[in-house]
């Protein structure tokens, strides 16, 4: 009981370091500075006396030590993401495809997992979309060299926030492929692999049994995977505040399905 509840502790403390870091994009030791200063001033009162009855110095200790290394990590992303936009309007990327694409009326859409861009590592392992009028495999390694975008913000007050959520998903935006070369081919190793296809087995089924807008949602929650769903239903989501539906539970049951499908066959 002792472990878990020092781990729920991180991971709480983790979690408040994100969040903080995401929507108010400053540094939460400020937070920290101005409750310790309150707790200072009302240390001799008979308030500060009940607040230590109910909370534990180690306990305290631990969230805070574990939110400010995630809100670090968040706002040197942060960093990182903005002074890409700024600095880089045309792009030379080595990396590799790591989805089956969108089809696009006038383009397909892939996600890219960044090698080397404009001959640097620095955002490696990071990921852009990719719009390009060829066709494209999942594994194959490629050379791009295009022009960047930066994603949307919100449009309106409270509304959905694209480019926030792009964050959370490791993609720093969308470049236009001018130049697209394959390098090699089936670069993925077999286990990657193995979760592809039967990511697309399940995808298969639920599109030919439901009507598009709700194979997407579907697809969105059972699997994590939101393509190809609309901005309009995104907005919906948003507006429910269950936006992390679509990622977590996604995550959590597709590793379900794919565990089982490994042991039955």
């Amino acid at each position: 009981m002792g472990k878990s509840r020092i781990i729920l502790e991180i991971v709480l403390g983790y979690i408040i370091g994100i969040l903080w870091g995401l929507y108010l994009d400053i540094s939460i030791a400020l937070l920290y500075a101005t409750i310790l200063l309150i707790i200072k001033l009302i240390s001799f009162t008979r308030i500060y006396k009940y607040i230590k009855l109910i909370t534990k110095k180690s306990t305290i200790i631990l969230i805070i030590i574990s939110s400010l290394i995630s809100n670090i990590i968040l706002i040197n992303q942060n960093n990182k993401y903005e002074k890409l936009f700024k600095q880089v309007e045309k792009v030379e990327i080595i990396g590799m495809v790591v989805d089956n694409g969108v089809n696009k009326e006038y383009t397909n859409k892939y996600k890219v997992k960044i090698k080397q861009l404009n001959e640097t590592d620095k955002y490696k392992n990071t990921y852009i979309y990719l719009q390009y009028k060829g066709t494209l495999e999942y594994g194959d390694l490629i050379y791009i060299k295009g022009n960047f975008k930066e994603p949307e913000v919100a449009r309106n007050y409270k509304g959905f926030n694209y480019k926030n959520y792009l964050k959370t998903q490791k993609i720093y935006g969308t470049v236009a492929g001018q130049t697209v070369n394959i390098i090699s081919e089936k670069q993925n190793n077999i286990l990657l692999a193995y979760f592809n296809n039967t990511f697309l087995k399940i995808k298969r089924e639920i599109e030919e049994n439901f009507d598009e807008n709700t194979s997407s949602v579907l697809l969105g929650i059972l699997l994590g995977y939101t393509d190809e769903i609309s901005e309009e239903t995104r907005q919906n989501f948003s507006d429910s505040n269950i936006s992390h539906i679509l990622a977590v539970s996604g995550m959590h049951i597709s590793y379900i399905v794919i565990r089982n499908n490994f042991y039955t066959k």
